[in-house]
């Protein structure tokens, strides 16, 4: 038991100390790690004044690209990340700042979602 605490102090120990260095982890996707270790063979490839890791690689990739991102990947990337339900609650706060009402197409397809009739006009 006391074995498993010093383990787990340890790793606190080294997270801090990575920290305080100024290295940090990501996690990323099998296809993600599949196209990187690609980039990395190709700038390793004919370069025999030293060896190029992957963290090298994404390194220069993300500090690089930080200020040249164009505007249509930025919109690309949160679309592959978008929560449903986050987008629903903005749908409605966005309506409610605007007077209240929903878009008439997203009302329909609600409606329709729980079979109420789209016909039927709302009753003042």
């Amino acid at each position: 038991m006391e074995l498993n605490n010093v383990n787990k102090e340890e790793e606190k120990n080294k997270k801090k100390e990575r920290r305080t260095k100024g290295q940090y982890r990501v996690v990323i996707s099998k296809d993600a790690n599949e196209s990187l270790e690609g980039i990395v063979n190709l700038v390793n490839s004919d370069f025999n004044c030293g060896e190029i890791t992957k963290s090298n690689v994404a390194e220069w990739v993300l500090s690089n690209l930080k200020g040249s991102l164009p505007k249509n990947d930025i919109k690309k990337i949160q679309e592959n990340y978008i929560d449903e339900k986050k987008l629903l609650q903005d749908l409605i706060k966005g309506s409610a700042s605007d007077g209240g009402d929903l878009p008439p197409e997203i009302l329909k397809a609600v409606k329709e979602h729980f079979g109420f009739s789209t016909k039927h006009k709302k009753v003042s």
